[in-house]
């Protein structure tokens, strides 16, 4: 359950300094992991204990937002700000930058954006080496190959589920990440990862997916 605390106004303008925000919040917090709080019901005591905040979370926009960097595509921070606000480390919890957690959903979907880019001949001419001729992502397809994802995947569409969520379509442009997610899931593993020329990368490639896949159900493999 997720209980909102507040809503911080924007304005006309985007809103990129949220600690004038937050104090109020986290200042609050400080004084109940110390004082702590009691709660009465009809005279009795029903619970006495402290309150804590054990992480921050939010999409990768906001969590840059809270730590002062310009995004998950950038080097340096932004604004001339250095590491985490002196209002969050405040906090008894904070220990280091594990406190804030990922956004799971987003992190997936810029990974199947990333894996779309690596395989789109019209895109990978930035990750590839100059002079080089062996690149890992190479296609064993036509220069028509995406164009025919489009038609496997409208042919399809026919024996899709009721139950099935997202937008079945082939990825391109601007989508929604769940329609990312779909081509990570479903597009990459059943369409073009057997068109893909090195082993390793296929291998690579279905180990990413099935990762992916137990995560979303709810399954985590032993790793120990």
């Amino acid at each position: 359950m997720m209980m909102p605390l507040g809503i911080i106004p924007s304005g006309p303008k985007k809103t990129y300094d949220l600690m004038p925000f937050l104090k109020p919040f986290i200042d609050e917090i400080n004084e109940l992991s110390t004082k702590g709080m009691r709660v009465e019901k009809n005279g009795e005591v029903v619970y006495v204990g402290k309150v804590f905040i054990l992480g921050i979370t939010g999409d990768i926009p906001g969590i840059a937002s809270l730590i002062y960097h310009q995004g998950h595509q950038a080097v340096y921070e932004s604004k001339g700000m250095k590491g985490t606000h002196q209002l969050i480390a405040s906090l008894p919890t904070f220990f280091n930058t594990v406190f804030f957690f990922a956004d799971e959903f987003h992190l997936h979907k810029n990974i199947s954006q990333l894996c779309y880019d690596l395989i789109l001949p019209s895109k990978n001419l930035r990750f590839k080496c100059i002079n080089s001729t062996d690149y890992s992502f190479d296609l064993n397809v036509s220069s028509r190959f995406f164009e025919k994802i489009d038609t496997y995947v409208k042919d399809s569409r026919q024996t899709i589920p009721t139950s099935f969520e997202g937008n079945w379509q082939r990825t391109k442009g601007h989508n929604r990440a769940v329609d990312w997610l779909d081509f990570l899931l479903y597009i990459l593993p059943t369409i073009v990862i057997e068109h893909l020329k090195h082993k390793r990368t296929k291998y690579a490639l279905m180990n990413l997916v099935y990762v992916v896949r137990l995560l979303y159900n709810g399954q985590f493999p032993n790793l120990m």
